[in-house]
Order: C-alpha cells, then structure tokens, then sequence
C-alpha cells in the first residue's frame, strides 16, 4: 500500500506505518496525526510540524552528515533503520520506542552520540541502536559491538538514570582494549555508570567478550554509580580460546571479567560470570596516595613523627604520653581530598605487627589551615575511611608507640561504597581466581564460586581461588558471604589478607572432587584461610574436605567440617559450637604475635568414624582458653593421640575447662594412646583410657583438676633441669589416675610418673590405681623424679598387685616425698631419708614412737603418732 502524506505528517500507512494495531508482518497499520514518518535524513532533522510528538523510521537510510534529532522527539521503530556510519547524533530532550527486538539506529563500528545530548526517557533495548547477535562460540567469532556498546551505555549515563535492555536470545560479542592506567580513571572499555542505571539482559542473552591477546583489560565495568542494577543473562569472557593467543600465558590473568570501581552506592548485581583469564569479577575503590614515601614527602615515617612521646587531647593540647607518637601537620587542603572528602591512614598491609603498626588504632587530630585546632577523632581503625568536613585542612595522626624502624603508613584520599549486594548465580571458570577484593559494604547472597582456577580442560593457574581479598588499602571491609557456595575450585575457595569484618552465613565448600589434573576424579583438600584476615565471622556454614585457617579475632561460630583441618592463629579468636567430622581437627598455624590476646575455644565437638593418624587438637602458643571440647570415637579399635602439643617455650597463658575423650577401644594400642597438653591450669579433663601427658611450654604455676586418665606424666622439657633455685608448682587435685589393664604398662611406662625437671608436684584427693590385676604391671605404679618435692595429700594409692613395695629409693630422686593422710592398698612404702607418711587423724599406718619429742623431730607439728608407751594415738605438739 502506498504512504499517503500531507507535507510531513502521515495521513496513511501501508507495511511500513505508525505505531498503531500490529500487522502479520511486525510492523503497524493504522493512522495518527502525531506521528511522522521519516524516510530520509532531512525528515529525520527538520523541525517537528504541528503536533507531531513521534519520528517513526519507516524507511533505511545512512547519515551522510552529523545529525541533531528535533527537540522532544519521539525516535520510534516503523521497520526502518538509520545507518549512523561515522557520523555523531546529537539528542535534545529525546526518547526511543519500540515493541520489536530489531535495530532501527545502527550505530555500528564508528557512530558516536554527542555527550551534550540530552533525554527525556532512557528506556530501550541494545538491539535498536545495532547491536548484533551473531557471536558462535563454537568457532568464537561474531560482530565486534564495542563501539554500539560504549555508545548506548553512555545514553542513561548522560541522562542521569534509565533502563538499558538486551533481551533478545543469544550472544553479542565485543573487543577489549588496555584498561585505563588508575582506578580512578574513567574507564576505557565498556562501561555502565550514572545514577538509577539498570542494565537488564534475558535469561538466554550472553555478553560476550571476543578472542584477544591484550593484558590488563575489562570486560564490562560498573563505575561510579547509585542505586543502579545489573542483571539476567551471562558475562562470558574469552577463557575457551586462550591457547590461540601465540603467548598463551603471558600476562593474561591481568584481563578482568566484571569490574565495580570507583564509588558505587546501593548496586544490585544479579548476573552469572564466566570463563575469563583474569579474574571473573574483582571490586576497585577509588583511592588515591596523597602522603607516602613514594610520593615523596615520606608519609607516615619515623621522619614525619615529630612528637615521640607525646598525644593530642580533644581540647588540642599536647600531653606527654610514652606509649603515643605524633606527627607533624599534614596538609588536606589538595584538590582531590576536597573532592573525595574521606581520607584513611595504612599502608601496605600495615595492620597490627606489620610495616610498623603495633595496634590497629590511631586518633586523627584536625585543624584549619593556619594550624588552628578543630577537633579530634576517638580511636579509629586504620583502614576504615573518615568523614573530611570542609573546615579541615589540616591534621596530625598519632599512633600507639610504632616501630620506626619499620613504620612506613600512607594517607589516602578515598570514596567509599556502601550497599552493594551480588546475586549472582554462579562465577565460574575465571582462571586466575573467581572474585577479588570486592568493595566495602558488599554482600553476595546465593553465589556458587565454582570451578575457578582452572581452565575447561583441567589446567590450573595462581592463586586459584574462588575467592581472594587482599590488599587492606582497598579498604576490604564489611563485606558479607550469605548462603554462598565454593564448589571444586583449583588450590583454594577463599584467601583473605588485610581484611575487616569479613562475615559468612550459612556458606559451603563443598568436596573438591577435580582435584588439580584433567581428568577430575582426584580429591584434593582446598584452603578457606582467613588466617591473615581481621574480626572475620564465619557461622552456619558447612565445610567438606577444606583446609580452614582462622585469623586475629575471627569468630567461628554453628559450623559442621567434614574431613577437614582446622589451623588456629592463636590471635584472640572464639571458635565455639562447631562439629568436625573425622580430619585433623584443631592444628597451630603460627605463633600469635598478640601473646596476650586469648583465644576461646568452646563447646566443639570431634567425631571420628575412621581411624586418624594425627591429633584431633595439637597445642603450640597456648594463649587459649578451652571449654567443654568433646573427641568421640564413636567406638573405634585404633592407636590415638586426642591432643598433642608442639615445642613452644612461651607460658602458657590460657586454661581448659571440659575435654571429653569418649567412645575409644584402647585395646591392643593402650602405650601408643597419649593426650599431650600444656603446661597450663585444666579442670575436668577426661581421658580416662588415655595417658595425660603434661609436655611443652614454659615454667608457670599450674593444677590440673577433676580429671581422669589412665596414666599420668609430667614431662616439661621446656622446664629447667638444674635442680636449683626457687621451683613452680604443678597440682593434681580430685582426679583419677586409674590404669585398666596391663597393657598400659610396658617398656619402662608407669601409672604416675614425675620426670627430671625443675618443679614441685602436690597431690590432693586424687586417686592413683593400677587395676590391671595380679601381674608385675602393678609394680610400675609410681616414678618420682622431678628436681622439687612431692606431696600427696588425702590420695588414693593402690594397686591390683598383691604385696606391692614401692622403694623410694629406687623409684624416687631429689626433692623430698611426703604423704598426707593417704589410704594405701596392697602398698608397703619404703621411705628415704627426709620422706614422710603423715596423718592429721588417727590411722592403724601412723608411725611409731616413744614420746612427743621424737615424733615431733620426725613428722613435725599437727601429725598423728602411736606412742609405744601408751599404746595410744597422739598428735604431735610443739
């Protein structure tokens, strides 16, 4: 049918007509007097007549000059195209319409839209401004859209805010190029960015990145935005055609997936990741060094510190203060920490113990710029940002007593996120790692982090994580993982380093069923270290075949480990109500350097359904304090060591409070069956069926109480041996010693036994039994060997043997023994010079006497005597 027209504005419509009733054919029929119809460039630019509002492009047509479009148009989709080519449209208070998934302004490889355009509605899909969907990612190749990227993602960010859609099933593919030099920069590829932007894909559309040899690129980038979305489809980067780049390794791990950099305020980012060389997605903040050593005026160094000594009061004044150091004026008055307005102080990793910092707080005194005082902080994190109000152009930073041998800090310019939340459905296959350093104020809800690490064909990169967060100036904080799931990856799920209150919530890492060769059957144990991390809370989550490290001030919390370990930094961690299934149970990772920060261990439990060749809880720096701790066998017939403990000679700072050895069949492995702990205060310590070995650590007062084991032994080799000096003391109090059966005595092993180092042993109603029957194994009851005394008050010493002697002078060296009101059975005690048996009651074993005076030499004061005379019990009197 023909187009019928008065001057511009159509009367009638034939195939190609305004935006009324659908044809057969996708395209309108029908009349409207506020629509006209644009065959040309001149109709596309002449001014709108008379109540025309809509430009209907009806027919195909190529720019040959730049082109303005009338203010307040309507662009719509009459089934025709405008071929932009390399011209620049410029929009004035512009929109789009269109029902159709078909391109009406193909801006291809080299049109641009001019930046002063303005909008009235941004609301429109990819595909009408030529973005095609031709990418076969059996071959990798299809049509480079970056140009029409760049373009239409500038659309929304021009006009402040609007909807961009790619709905259409199937792939669109673009280039990459070097991504800008800083964080701070805009960015050079593809980007979103703007207020209220959503960029909203269908469940079938794939953004693609084609094959490329390029390092150090973005694949999309989410910039500078607020309360703007991401979501549907895939982001899939060129991870399959790796091995075509003629330098298949080389520098690629540095070309990044999905990037959010710069400040970004409520995003919601909902798509799945996919197959990048780099990292699938990774979180830049905009920070700049304003004051560093690399910036020349040496930032927080030992040089800048010019009041040792010395802490600002919050009214200004200075006071003197040996455990504070403060510096000199810093100046905040340069353009970009008055743009930014925040600023943080680290470094590095300069948290607590590192490039100088001894405490992980600092107080911020400000002034104006003529050095006048304004006001200072309480104690503030480092690494946390702080608010600049205009006034301030001015501060001083003092720290708790650095090492200015080491101290080298930075101030920075920062602008924060806040409110980013990630749903996506799985990040997968990013070769270097799945996700790095997200921004703070970040949570990932319902995320798989699978198959990171590695390639399709099995091959594996470095780190290989499902997740990385390092680098404590990106200001890795407050960033929370709830019901999110680590499947498969290369050589670890998660690896923090410099990061704050990191939290996990009902997480899992699952069974590493790959392992780390093609042909993925092997199982591997892969690490879930927040050992470096800071305040990390990881609870209800469930970990399988994991090796977990713990960090300073994390808290465990509500968890289930399935063949795993568990090493502990020692760092004032609390690790409670937790269930480990068979693994290695609790291992040292290091030396704490925060001697004085105790870590709480309570209310966990070990089970073990198969037999394990190491210690479910191996102790080294004991700034630990335990409670309630259960290890059950379940049953078992097998050689075990519950606990052990490595070569540490610091003292032991901490205490156990309730350690449960339950369900073990000793029999026919009774010698090699040892609980080893410290050297530290234990109550209720049952290991009824194993020795108690007292090993390690360095010399202290200590007791052990209400406890049970079979054998018992002090051993402290981090104890002195010279048998002089003043000794500490080591209680046994209301415990049982009992040996079961025989088999616990072999090879020179005893019921108690006392080795050869520099302390006192005391005794109190503790009972020391060998119930292994009527044999030689009822000999070996006692051993006394250590430098100091031994006491044994109100005990329990029996034997099974009968007719047991137990000769001191054989079976004791050194320091004095003395018993104090204790019941013997089937026991003669032959005593040294110096030993004692003493009652403070009348007892039928009461030594004899003929006066009070020679008792009294003998036993000293209080003691009960027979006296030979009388017949009678007497107490001795001085």
């Amino acid at each position: 049918m023909a187009i019928v027209k008065q001057g511009s504005t159509t009367l009638n419509a034939g195939s190609k007509g305004d935006k009324g009733d659908k044809g057969d054919d996708g395209v309108s029929g029908g009349t409207s007097p506020s629509i006209k119809v644009v065959t040309n460039q001149t109709e596309l630019t002449e001014a709108l007549g008379v109540g025309i509002k809509e430009l209907s492009i009806q027919a195909d047509f190529t720019l040959t000059s730049n082109a303005t479009i009338p203010d307040g148009a309507i662009l719509s989709d009459g089934g025709g195209k405008i071929t932009v080519g390399s011209f620049e449209l410029t929009f004035v208070n512009n929109e789009f319409k269109s029902d159709y998934l078909r391109t009406f302004i193909d801006l291809g490889a080299s049109g641009t839209i001019n930046e002063s355009s303005t909008f009235s509605q941004v609301d429109f899909d990819i595909i009408w401004f030529g973005v095609v969907f031709d990418y076969d990612h059996s071959t990798g190749i299809g049509t480079d859209n970056f140009n029409a990227l760049r373009q239409v993602f500038a659309i929304p960010r021009i006009n402040n805010g609007g909807t961009i859609t790619a709905l259409k099933d199937g792939a669109f593919a673009t280039s990459v190029v070097t991504q800008a030099s800083h964080n701070y920069d805009t960015p050079t590829g593809v980007y979103m960015s703007g207020d209220n932007v959503h960029f909203k894909m269908g469940s079938k559309t794939i953004y693609q990145v084609l094959g490329n040899a390029i390092d150090y690129t973005r694949g999309f980038s989410v910039f500078r935005t607020s309360n703007s979305s991401v979501s549907g489809g895939l982001f899939r980067g060129d991870g399959r055609y790796w091995h075509t780049r003629a330098t298949p390794e080389t520098n690629h791990g540095g070309s990044h997936g999905v990037v959010i950099s710069g400040k970004n305020d409520y995003l919601k980012f909902s798509s799945p990741i996919s197959e990048w060389e780099g990292d699938c997605l990774i979180g830049k903040t905009d920070y700049r060094a304003v004051h560093s050593s690399a910036g020349g005026d040496a930032g927080l160094s030992d040089a800048n510190f010019t009041s040792k000594d010395i802490i600002i009061e919050f009214d200004g004044t200075e006071s003197a203060d040996t455990n504070w150091d403060t510096s000199k004026l810093y100046d905040l008055s340069s353009s970009v920490m008055q743009e930014y307005k925040e600023m943080l102080i680290g470094g590095n990793y300069a948290f607590q113990g590192e490039n100088g910092f001894t405490s992980n707080k600092a107080i911020i005194s400000f002034y104006d710029g003529i050095g006048t005082f304004i006001e200072r902080t309480n104690l503030v994190d480092i690494f946390q940002p702080i608010p600049l109000k205009d006034t301030y152009e001015q501060c001083r930073v003092s720290l708790p007593s650095p090492d200015f041998t080491e101290l080298d800090g930075t101030i920075f310019a920062i602008r924060s996120s806040t409110g980013i939340e990630i749903t996506s459905p799985y990040i997968s296959y990013g070769y270097r790692q799945g996700m790095s350093n997200m921004q703070m104020h970040s949570t990932l809800t319902n995320v798989n982090f699978i198959n990171n690490g590695r390639r399709d064909d099995g091959s594996t990169s470095s780190p290989s994580y499902g997740v990385d967060l390092e680098d404590g100036y990106q200001m890795l904080n407050n960033i929370n993982f709830i019901n999110c799931k680590f499947d498969r990856n290369a050589l670890g799920s998660l690896i923090l380093k410099g990061t704050k209150y990191v939290k996990f919530t009902d997480c899992s890492i699952n069974y590493n069923t790959f392992g780390e060769s093609a042909n993925f059957t092997t199982p591997t144990r892969t690490a879930f270290s927040t050992g470096n991390g800071h305040y990390t809370n990881v609870s209800g989550s469930t970990f399988k075949e994991a090796s977990v490290s713990s960090g300073r001030y994390d808290k465990y919390y509500g968890n289930q480990f399935w063949d795993c370990g568990f090493t502990v930094a020692f760092e004032g961690e609390q690790i409670s109500n937790n269930t480990f299934y068979n693994g290695t149970g609790f291992e040292p990772t290091k030396d704490g350097s925060l001697n004085t920060a105790l870590t709480y261990i309570s209310d966990n439990v070990n089970n073990f359904s198969a037999p394990s060749t190491v210690s479910a809880f191996t102790f080294r720096q004991s700034n630990m304090v335990i409670k309630n701790h259960i290890i059950d066998y379940n049953g078992q017939n097998i050689a075990s060591t519950p606990t052990g403990t490595a070569s540490n000679s610091d003292v032991a700072l901490g205490s156990i409070d309730g350690f449960y050895v339950n369900n073990i069949d000793t029999a026919g492995f009774e010698t090699s069956s040892t609980c080893s702990v410290p050297a530290m205060d234990i109550n209720n310590f049952q290991a009824p069926f194993h020795l108690l070995r007292v090993y390690n650590n360095g010399v202290r007062n200590f007791t052990i109480s209400n406890s049970s084991c079979a054998r018992y032994e002090d051993r402290n080799t981090q104890f002195p041996n010279i048998g002089i000096g003043e000794f500490t003391t080591e209680s046994l109090i209301n415990s049982k010693v009992i040996t079961p059966s025989s088999g616990y005595i072999s090879g020179g092993t005893y019921t108690l036994r006392l080795r050869e180092y520099d302390y006192n042993f005391y005794a109190e109603n503790t009972t020391i039994s060998y119930e292994g029957g009527n044999n030689s194994g009822g000999n070996s009851l006692l051993l006394l060997n250590n430098q100091g005394t031994k006491v044994f008050n109100k005990c329990i010493i029996r034997t099974d043997r009968l007719s047991t002697t137990i000769d001191l002078n054989t079976q004791a060296t050194n320091g004095a023994v003395t018993f104090i009101d204790c019941e013997f059975s089937n026991i003669t005690i032959t005593l040294r010079a110096g030993d004692k048996i003493l009652y403070t009651k009348p007892n039928s074993n009461c030594a004899s006497y003929v006066d009070n005076a020679t008792a009294l030499a003998a036993l000293g004061e209080g003691y009960y005597y027979k006296d030979t005379t009388t017949g009678k019990f007497e107490v001795t009197i001085a």
